[in-house]
């Protein structure tokens, strides 16, 4: 048999048999269209051609691993997927896949991993529909703590709450507040700072939506949407298959700590779901989720549960 070879990804060699690979390992519990599957893996400007890297056995690609750099705060990283074809699985081929992700962000300086993230986005670990994934990750030294979810609501009947806060102000961001909003997220949630700035960047302030106390012009809540009339470069409700199409996504949900247990949050949430049914979608999507109970009191329930690991290299 020949022996297993890692090497690099080539977009222009290897996008169609990774594809495969997908189809192939991950295609029925988490069907995604071929054009959406390249965008996630090669689309985001932090993408560099040695992020990524393949197993082969002669010819054919056994395996696959993506293995990013958080180029915003280069001393975290992730391994957001890995596989490997059912006829070469337990053949050593994850483990060297695993080697080589690891070995790549020690060597860019990575110091903090986490499975399941990165610029490429597919889940925020562990997907608790794929079993043999947790101990295969357990027996290489990750550890894992306390899961997480995504949530969904199908949109049709969605009506929210009739009570209002009356002296917040919620609206969609205009150019002139990005200063201040990309400020509060510096302050209150940095980790999002770049999920705001890239929206800014390409213009998409109509799914900017943020809150206002009506007696001062702070900003002390914020969330990011996504729905079919987001710019196409965007990298979002990847599940429409499953979820339905077109799918909304709400995201990075914040309020200022002096705010907080005034209702702001839900607030929010309501008005993002409004926006998002009047956008037309068929239902909303909202990932990486501890606070269910918060999301449950506005209908979304579980819809996945993910398994979070972290480790230091």
């Amino acid at each position: 048999m020949p022996m297993v070879i890692i090497r690099p990804y080539d977009a222009e060699r290897d996008e169609d048999a990774v594809f495969a690979l997908w189809q192939t390992t991950l295609g029925r519990q988490w069907p995604l269209a071929a054009a959406a599957f390249q965008k996630i893996i090669t689309g985001s400007p932090q993408y560099q051609a040695d992020d990524h890297f393949v197993a082969r056995r002669g010819e054919q690609i056994a395996g696959f691993v993506a293995a990013q750099v958080n180029r915003d705060d280069p001393g975290t990283g992730g391994i957001p997927v890995l596989c490997v074809d059912p006829e070469f699985q337990r053949q050593g081929v994850g483990t060297a896949l695993h080697e080589a992700a690891l070995a790549h962000l020690r060597a860019r300086g990575a110091a903090r991993l986490q499975l399941g993230v990165g610029y490429s986005y597919f889940w925020p670990g562990v997907p608790d529909n794929l079993p043999a994934a947790k101990p295969f990750f357990q027996a290489r030294g990750w550890d894992f703590d306390e899961p997480c979810y995504d949530l969904a609501q199908r949109m049709q009947d969605y009506r929210s709450p009739k009570d209002s806060i009356s002296e917040i102000a919620l609206e969609l961001a205009a150019p002139e507040d990005v200063p201040a909003l990309l400020d509060f997220e510096w302050r209150e949630f940095p980790n999002w700072l770049g999920a705001f700035q890239s929206i800014a960047d390409i213009g998409d302030f109509g799914d900017l939506l943020i809150a206002r106390d009506r007696r001062s012009p702070t900003i002390i809540g914020s969330l990011i949407l996504y729905s079919h009339h987001s710019h196409p470069s965007r990298v979002d409700g990847i599940w429409k298959e499953l979820l339905g199409d077109p799918l909304g996504e709400i995201g990075c949900v914040g309020v200022a700590a002096d705010a907080h247990n005034r209702g702001i949050g839900s607030a929010l949430v309501a008005r993002g779901s409004e926006i998002l049914k009047q956008r037309g979608v068929e239902a909303v999507h909202i990932g990486w989720v501890y606070r269910v109970n918060f999301y449950g009191r506005l209908g979304y329930a579980k819809w996945r549960m993910f398994h979070m690991s972290w480790r230091n290299l």
